[in-house]
């Protein structure tokens, strides 16, 4: 099975949506990123090594997801009937983009091509194949309706949209006419608490710090501490996977440890080593 030029476009769009990388490890993918507990790279499993492992991989994971395309447990037992495939074939890049491509076949693509098939028609059942894909138009869920720009799963507590239905809209308009869309303005960024927060904090270490140089007033080591305090917090939560991963959890382990080093060097500095056990007069 030859997988087109058109159809190759749009499984690298879901390859980097799915598993959010884009280079050829995207293959060895699975689910939550946990493919380094796998005794061997994905690649170089069979189809019906995947299969047998995927109920250990959803109880471990929560998923059985794997593969460039988050092939589910399910779905390689569908595609392996579909396809008359033996079992035995490699899950190999190009094996992979074989099965992918059959996915986007049973959900339209064919249709869409030739014009019989609605492009929200065809994204909703791109939405159901892949979870991170959202629906194009407010519609019945897999558990309730759904707005546009939703996972067609939204309410199962597990999955959510990754992409913006407008990312998809012009990856298909492409796809089918080799045009590419003219990229909508930017809208303006809204400050979000978090960026009024560290704003905030930043001024006021600034000020600090040049009234302590121009004006030769005494450190207020005790705003000082404070920041450096709610600096190591706003790192910590930004640092988590489950909240937003802004920041990669080792730049924000190392951030966080200069800054409790920096707090211990200024209690040092100005108490000396033995002000470190002694009791702080209250402040006032």
């Amino acid at each position: 099975m030859t997988v087109p030029a058109s159809a190759a476009s749009l499984l690298a769009f879901v390859r980097r949506t799915e598993t959010g990388r884009q280079d050829d490890s995207a293959y060895d993918t699975i689910y939550g990123h946990n493919e380094r507990h796998l005794p061997k790279p994905l690649t170089s499993m069979t189809l019906d090594e995947v299969i047998a492992l995927g109920p250990s991989w959803t109880k471990a994971y929560k998923s059985s997801a794997a593969g460039a395309y988050q092939f589910m447990n399910a779905t390689l037992k569908d595609l392996k009937a579909m396809l008359g495939l033996l079992g035995n074939e490699r899950m190999t890049p190009a094996f992979q983009d074989r099965l992918g491509f059959a996915l986007l076949k049973r959900r339209g693509f064919e249709g869409y091509m030739a014009g019989t098939i609605a492009l929200n028609t065809f994204g909703l059942g791109l939405s159901k194949e892949w979870a991170s894909f959202p629906v194009l138009t407010v519609t019945k869920g897999a558990h309730r309706t759904v707005q546009r720009g939703e996972t067609f799963y939204a309410g199962d507590k597990l999955n959510k949209a990754l992409v913006k239905p407008e990312a998809v809209e012009a990856v298909l308009l492409q796809m089918k006419t080799g045009i590419a869309p003219s990229p909508a303005p930017a809208a303006p960024k809204r400050k979000t608490l978090m960026d009024l927060l560290t704003g905030w904090l930043v001024k006021t270490a600034t000020t600090q710090a040049l009234s302590t140089l121009t004006e030769k007033t005494p450190m207020n080591t005790n705003l000082l501490h404070n920041f450096l305090n709610i600096a190591i917090a706003l790192v910590a939560v930004v640092s988590l996977p489950e909240v937003t991963a802004l920041l990669p959890p080792d730049i924000g382990l190392a951030i966080v440890g200069l800054a409790a080093t920096a707090k211990t060097v200024i209690n040092v500095l100005r108490d000396g080593l033995t002000g470190l056990v002694k009791n702080q007069p209250p402040v006032r």
